[in-house]
Formats: structure tokens, C-alpha cells, sequence
């Protein structure tokens, strides 16, 4: 990718890629581009995955794993251009897609954050892809405290149970040691459950809500 974007751009030793991990990466070329727009990405995106298809099949699959094989080659696809993008970590991470497979688009992609997640309770969902959409289109730092303070006020509305996650407990006794005291390390919804339980038993309410 960067011997050829190198070559493209008439560039010496320039690192082009923003993000890379198994079956995903980035490239930030808008800046590279004169007059970017979305045509011109794409028509680049096009050309650098043809490249790398070429050399994939040619280099690695026929002489580095000395395939035999000349109907089936491992392919990459070019899928998406990006206006902008946020990295959290490693498959964590959010983009504003305006263009996807041959269309234009308007919507924003997320892999491994909170607002995807099952776990994560649905206002918190709701919240986060705000905040992000706002940031990602680059709403001025004003409105995004706005609409922090709104969630915030919202959030006082809510009973336990809208805003708790929804995460599974197993084996307990695995995080307490010989004196029944919790464990250093232990995730904050095993120590919920456990002092939870501790309450009812202090309470004497274990009849009445179970154990």
C-alpha cells in the first residue's frame, strides 16, 4: 500500500496508513489529493485495491505459499470512503462513511464501541452514537456540551435498571479469597453482585428477593 501510494503521489518513505488490523484498514489520502471529492477517492480507492489484489495473488498466494490454485485467490475489497473517522483502540473505532460499494451515503460505521454493544443499555446506545455523529461531523464544541448536559439531566430521570448493563455473573466464589474478601482485579459488575448479596444477607432480606 505505501510502495504504491508513494509512487503515486511522488512521495519518498511516507506512511499513508492511519489504522491497520486483521481484516481492516485506513487510509487518510483526502489531504494528498488536490480539490479532494468523493470521485477522486474512489477512483483512487479502486486503483490501490487492484494493485494489492494483483500482488497478493501474484507474490504471496503463487510463490509464497506456492499455490497451485489459479481459480480461487484471496481478494481485498475496497468498501468504504470516510469523511472523518475516531480511533478508541484497536477494533474500536467510529466513521462517518459518505460513500459505500458504489453509493453515496450519509450514516456512521462503529466497530467494538459501547453504542454497538448488546450489553450496553439502550439510552447509552442512543447517547454515545449522538455525541459521536456531532463530533465525527464536527459540530462546534458548544452544541456537543449541550447535548452532554441534556443526556446528563436526562440520565437523573431514569430508574437503575434503564441505565444498569446487562452483563452475565458466574462463579462467584472464583473471586473471593479464603477470608471471603473480593479479589484484587475483580470487574465491577462481579463486585456489584457480590456486595449486592452481601446487603441482603446484612438486611435480612434474602426471603424476600432471594439470593
Amino acid at each position: 500500500v505505501n510502495e504504491y501510494l508513494n509512487e503515486y503521489f511522488k512521495t519518498k518513505n511516507v506512511d499513508y496508513v492511519a489504522y491497520v488490523d486483521t481484516d481492516s484498514l485506513y487510509i487518510p489520502v483526502g489531504k494528498y489529493v488536490s480539490n479532494p471529492d468523493v470521485n477522486k477517492v474512489v477512483e483512487l480507492g479502486y486503483e490501490l485495491n487492484n494493485y494489492v489484489n494483483k500482488r497478493a495473488y501474484e507474490e504471496t498466494q503463487l510463490i509464497d505459499y506456492c499455490s497451485q490454485e489459479k481459480d480461487f485467490k484471496c481478494k481485498f475489497a475496497f468498501e468504504v470512503v470516510a469523511q472523518s473517522g475516531l480511533w478508541a483502540a484497536k477494533k474500536k473505532y467510529g466513521v462517518w462513511v459518505v460513500w459505500k460499494e458504489g453509493k453515496q451515503k450519509d450514516e456512521i460505521k462503529v466497530t467494538g464501541l459501547e453504542i454497538v454493544k448488546s450489553d450496553s443499555p439502550p439510552i447509552i446506545r442512543e447517547a454515545l452514537k449522538d455525541i459521536l455523529t456531532m463530533i465525527l461531523k464536527n459540530k462546534p464544541d458548544d452544541e456537543l456540551r449541550a447535548k452532554i448536559k441534556e443526556y446528563k439531566e436526562k440520565f437523573k430521570s431514569l430508574t437503575p435498571a434503564e441505565i444498569a448493563t446487562n452483563t452475565a455473573c458466574n462463579d462467584l466464589k472464583k473471586y473471593l479469597t479464603t477470608k471471603l474478601e473480593i479479589k484484587k482485579g475483580t470487574p465491577h459488575h462481579i463486585k456489584g453482585v457480590i456486595n449486592y448479596k452481601r446487603l441482603l444477607k446484612h438486611l435480612k432480606l434474602i426471603k424476600k428477593y432471594g439470593d
